[in-house]
C-alpha cells in the first residue's frame, strides 16, 4: 500500500512501507494507511481520534 509522504523541504515523495513480519509499528502503520485510502474512514463526520483507534485495534496514544 503506497502512501504520499511529505518531505521536510515540502516535497511529496511516494512511500511504501516495509513489509517486516513482526513489527507491531509497521502492522499498525499499514492498518491506518488500510483504514484510511481503503474504508474512507475520514468522510466519517462523527470520527475522532478515540473512534479511530478502536477502529484499527490500538490506543489512541499509539495512532
Amino acid at each position: 500500500m503506497d502512501a504520499i509522504v511529505q518531505g521536510r523541504e515540502g516535497k511529496s515523495f511516494p512511500f511504501t512501507p516495509t513489509k517486516l513480519s513482526g513489527n507491531p509499528r509497521t502492522e499498525l502503520y499499514q492498518k491506518v494507511l488500510k483504514y484510511l485510502d481503503v474504508h474512507k474512514v475520514y468522510l466519517d463526520r462523527e470520527l475522532s481520534l478515540s473512534k479511530f483507534s478502536s477502529i484499527v485495534g490500538t490506543s489512541m496514544n499509539l495512532v
